[in-house]
This record gives structure tokens, C-alpha cells and sequence, in this order.
């Protein structure tokens, strides 16, 4: 007995201490849940939610594109492959936790008319402790290795409380067509790394950044984008000035399981972002914030060398392997310093996985817009050794 007694609390043991299930960027959490952060009022939780569902609504999806955002405001029992992730992605960014509440209580919920929903709500969103369990809250799950980020989205039975107890809003008056954006030109195309031996024969104007990439390959991802920013986060840079603003640090190899390479880069002076990770099938989207670094004409910037495979992904700044590189351009390797990351651009959000990625818990998200005084960009430095 006395051993069956052991064994049952071992069992015990082993079932409470069962690893928490990873963060899937591409699926929200199921069952009926609803969004909380200590100290909010409804009206808080509202306003984000309809902002995120804005926002997601934007972004490229198979058949999530074609789903408008009344439809999702109004619909609880949400089964859509892309946008509803996004959503959540959105929120959790906004440092909304995910709390779900027990099945049988979240069906009887579930049926309540929206006013009465919404009463019910008012006191669990903004509560310090929460009504049900806390699902997800916001990490840096971007970068982690542990995180899922390139599954395909598949239905999940999500209840969400919040959705339903929205309000329903009336539609905006139409607008004006904004006129469509140019063709491209050859000219802002993005850019190719330099070869080996060649950085003599960049623009005077413009700045050369320098990246490594390591560990590349599989589920780990292929490589990371760097994004130059514009005046407004819905208007891309080179809308402006007809340049470069994109370009992509990835192995060739992509298909090998492992990968590494150091790449030089020239491009038009400006502040640059971390855009996002290319992935199996997919690219993740770092619109909801993401570290940036100011560029200046004629700067020499290593990014840093990103390992795919380490634990959380982050630029090591040590210069020595951008040095090596520049052995046989001393003028250019004596104006070679680590980029100055700070934290919170952002973008509009268009690919199919938004999320966000921050060094510090604490980040908080501005828009970045030339000459405005407000809101105040972040200097605080980021990825410090």
C-alpha cells in the first residue's frame, strides 16, 4: 500500500510538473478565453482589441485576407487559419495576457447575448487575479528556440469572450480610394549582398551594414530581413526616394540542415529595423516592434552575427568577425562600430505572421516618424554585451 501511496504521488508530481506546451506564433490558444492586464477598464480592452483586429486584417493570408473585421469582431467561434493568431499575437504585444476559463463555464458564456458578456467582462479584464488560468502571456517568443513559428495554422475551437462581447460598431463613412502604390522600380529592389572585395564600389552616400548568420536550416528559419523605415509605418521608404529598403540575410544553402555565412551590405542612409525571419513557407513579421539602429552616410555598422541555433536568438555584437572580413579595407574597417539597437518600431503589419520581438519585457512601441516630436523614440540601447 505504502507503495502504492509513492507511486500515486509521483504521478501526482509528474502531471503538475508537465512542461508548459510551446507558443505557436501561427495558432491562438483554444477553448473560451478572453483578455486580461491588471489595471485596465473595458474600455482599454476594447479600443486594443479593435486595433488588433485592424491590424490583422491586413495581413496576407490564404483565406484570411478575404475576411473583414466586423466579421471577426462579431463572430465567437472563430475557426480562421491566419488572422485570428495575429490577433492574439497583437494583444499578448500589448501585454494583454490570455486567460481560459473551464469548458463547461465557457460554453454556458458563450451563449450569453453580447451586453450581458460585456458586464461579465468588465470586472475580469482589468483584475489582478484572473478568472480561469492564464494561457499565454507576452515573452520575447520570436526569438526563443522553444517557440513554434512556422506551422501551418490549422482550425482551433477558440471561444473568444472578448470577441463576443464587443459592441457592434457602426461602419465608418467610405473614404476616398487612396491611390494604389507604384510599380517598384528597378531601383529600390532589394538589395544583394556585396562580394567579397567589392565594398569600394558602393554609393559614396550610403552606409554599409554588415551580418552574420549561423545555424540556419529546417524549422530553425533560413535568415533574418532588415527593413529600412519611412517617414509613416504604413508608407514604405522607398515610396519616397525610389531606393533600396529591404534586404535579406539568409545562407544560400537553405536547404541544408545547417548554415553560416557573414554578409556586407550597401544601403541608403536611414533607420533600419529588424523586419522579420524567413522561414519553412512562411515569414514571420516583426510589425508589432522590433529593434532598430540609425545608419549614416558613410557608417561602417556590424548588425551583429544572429545563431539560429542558440536558445534565443539575439545579434552578438562583438565586431571581430566583421574586422576579419574588412582585413583588406583598413579606411573602412576603422569606421566599423556595432549598430546601436533600440526598441519598439514599427511597421504596418502584411505578412502572414505578425509578431514582435524586444530585448527588454519592459519595450514599449512608438511609431517612427521623421521630424515628429511625439511620441519620443526609445534611445535606450539594446543587445548590450
Amino acid at each position: 500500500m505504502v507503495l502504492m501511496a509513492m507511486a500515486a504521488v509521483a504521478a501526482a508530481a509528474t502531471v503538475s510538473a508537465a512542461p508548459t506546451p510551446p507558443v505557436d506564433l501561427n495558432r491562438q490558444v483554444s477553448g473560451a478565453t478572453y483578455y486580461n492586464r491588471p489595471g485596465a477598464d473595458l474600455s482599454a480592452h476594447d479600443a486594443d482589441l479593435r486595433a488588433c483586429i485592424a491590424e490583422a486584417a491586413k495581413t496576407e493570408q490564404g483565406v484570411g485576407a478575404g475576411i473583414a473585421a466586423p466579421m471577426i469582431m462579431t463572430a465567437f467561434n472563430i475557426t480562421s487559419p491566419g488572422i485570428v493568431p495575429n490577433i492574439e499575437n497583437c494583444m499578448v504585444t500589448k501585454k494583454w495576457r490570455v486567460v481560459r476559463v473551464e469548458a463547461a463555464e465557457g460554453a454556458r458564456l458563450t451563449k450569453l447575448a453580447q451586453p450581458e458578456l460585456s458586464l461579465v467582462l468588465k470586472d475580469w479584464v482589468g483584475s489582478e487575479t484572473v478568472h480561469g488560468e492564464v494561457a499565454r502571456v507576452w515573452a520575447n517568443d520570436a526569438a526563443l528556440a522553444r517557440t513554434v513559428k512556422y506551422s501551418f495554422s490549422t482550425p482551433v475551437i477558440n471561444r473568444s469572450l472578448s470577441f463576443a462581447a464587443l459592441a457592434p460598431v457602426a461602419p465608418p463613412p467610405p473614404s476616398p480610394t487612396a491611390a494604389p502604390w507604384p510599380d517598384r522600380p528597378s531601383s529600390a529592389r532589394p538589395v544583394d549582398a556585396l562580394k567579397t572585395g567589392a565594398f569600394g564600389a558602393a554609393p559614396p552616400g550610403d552606409a554599409i551594414i554588415i551580418v552574420g548568420v549561423t545555424g540556419t536550416g529546417g524549422s530553425r528559419g533560413w535568415g533574418i530581413a532588415f527593413q529600412r523605415m519611412g517617414r509613416l509605418p504604413d508608407t514604405p521608404a522607398w515610396i519616397a526616394d525610389q531606393r533600396p529598403d529591404f534586404f535579406l540575410a539568409a545562407w544560400q544553402g537553405i536547404f541544408a540542415k545547417k548554415g553560416s555565412g557573414l554578409f556586407a551590405y550597401a544601403v541608403p542612409a536611414g533607420r533600419w529595423r529588424l523586419a522579420g525571419l524567413l522561414g519553412v513557407g512562411a515569414f514571420i513579421d516583426f510589425c508589432l516592434g522590433a529593434p532598430s539602429f540609425e545608419a549614416r552616410a558613410g557608417d561602417v555598422i556590424y548588425a551583429g552575427t544572429f545563431d539560429f541555433s542558440a536558445p534565443e536568438l539575439r545579434p552578438d555584437l562583438d565586431v571581430a568577425p566583421a574586422l576579419a572580413l574588412l582585413s583588406s579595407q583598413p579606411a573602412m574597417a576603422a569606421k566599423l562600430h556595432a549598430a546601436a539597437y533600440s526598441n519598439g518600431s514599427t511597421t504596418s503589419c502584411v505578412r502572414p505572421i505578425a509578431a514582435s520581438w524586444s530585448d527588454s519585457p519592459n519595450f514599449y512601441i512608438y511609431n517612427y516618424e521623421i521630424d515628429a516630436p511625439t511620441p519620443p523614440r526609445d534611445e535606450t540601447p539594446v543587445f548590450v554585451r
